[in-house]
Parts: structure tokens; sequence; C-alpha cells
């Protein structure tokens, strides 16, 4: 589960806050470093988000997504050419429609069945409340598909840790740790952490394995 952690690096931000913005963040993959840029808006009916991930020696992957005012994804689309990935994913009601290019298919199609948890591929953003407000629960569970193989579904988990004082780019910050990973006894196999500025929800950190790490190095007009 390495590779969703790394591929699930995107930015988290609350209503009414820091839209029409870029994000700029520095990734560091087993000693490789990139960027991700991210741009997110407002839509009548939600937000959409589009991510880009761009390393020197490799063509752009992309990630678009529409969430509604919720923040739980309605609508995802992820193209990665290394992977010879293309994909559309919709929800409706409980199901998630694939299709588009995977599984070795140009022309794929497959119903992935789930329950009404809520549908968070952008958990960054879906995670924001729950990560800087007081809730009853300490943890919530929602559904995932795997970006590098979207045929492959489950059910993640986000667990309260702490609040704590974090260097983000030099500056300390006050920001909320979630522990993230597969529900249950699933949790051996992955569990990352990612830290939420406390003052207005902004995804600003994440270390979702040992050797993969991301932080956010600029806010543009």
């Amino acid at each position: 589960m390495n590779k969703l952690a790394a591929l699930l690096l995107f930015l988290t931000i609350l209503p009414g806050h820091f839209f029409s913005k870029e994000y700029i963040f520095s990734v560091n993959e087993k000693g490789v470093e990139y960027k991700n840029f991210v741009n997110i808006n407002i839509l009548e009916d939600g937000y959409y988000l589009r991510s880009t991930v761009t390393k020197e020696e490799d063509k752009d992957t992309v990630m678009e997504a529409r969430l509604n005012k919720e923040y739980e994804t309605v609508e995802w689309k992820y193209k990665d050419p290394r992977k010879n990935l293309d994909i559309v994913a919709i929800r409706e009601g409980n199901k998630i429609i694939l299709t588009g290019k995977f599984g070795g298919k140009e022309n794929n199609k497959k119903d992935i069945y789930i329950d009404a948890r809520p549908w968070h591929q952008i958990f960054q953003l879906g995670l924001m409340k729950f990560a800087v407000t007081e809730t009853k629960e300490k943890s919530i569970e929602f559904w995932g598909l795997r970006p590098d193989n979207p045929e492959s579904s489950g059910v993640l988990a986000a667990s309260k840790d702490k609040v704590e004082t974090i260097e983000v780019d030099g500056k300390k910050i006050e920001a909320s740790k979630l522990r993230i990973g597969l529900a249950g006894w699933l949790s051996i196999f992955w569990t990352g952490d990612y830290w939420f500025r406390l003052s207005d929800g902004l995804y600003i950190k994440a270390k979702p394995t040992g050797n993969v790490s991301a932080e956010l190095i600029e806010e543009k007009e």
C-alpha cells in the first residue's frame, strides 16, 4: 500500500478560505524530490480540485476531482502515462463506476460496489473538518481506490492523534495530526501521518511512509 500513500499527497482546505490559489508541495519519495501543484475552486454544488505531479524525467501525472459540499468525492479522474492509466470514476449510490484505460485495456469498465460510507478519494480534503474540530468520534472510516491500481478498493480509517507544533518550510505552525491507514487489522500493512493547520484546516504536511514525505512550500494567488 506504500504506492497508494505516495500517490495520495494532495491539498485540503476549509470552506470559504484559500480558494482560487495555487498550492505547491515539495515531495520526497525515496530520495527523489519533485513538486505537486494543486488548485481548488468553488463550484455551485461543491468543489473542483486539480493536482499535477511534475518530475523532470517523466510525463506529468494529473488528477482531477469533483467533491460535494460535504467534501465527499463524487467524480475522480486520474492520468498517469507511466502506469498506462487514464481513468474516470463516478459514484452512483453505493457503486463507483470506473471507466477508461486500466487493467491493460484501452476501453475498460468496472463497477465497484461499496456501502453508505463516504468516498474520500481526496481524503486530505475530505477529512479537514474532522481534523480540526471537536467531534465525539475519535476515528472515522471511508472508501478509497488505489491510484496505481484503481480496480482495487478498500476501507480506510482516520484517527485523531494530537495537536502539536511542527516546522513546515522553516515556519513553526500549530497543527492537528491524523493517523490515516487501512481500516481494522489491515492497518498493519499501512498507516501514515498527516498534519492539518489548526488555524484553518489546511493540509500542510504528510509522512505516509518512512521514505515518503511532503510539505507545503508556497501559496500563490
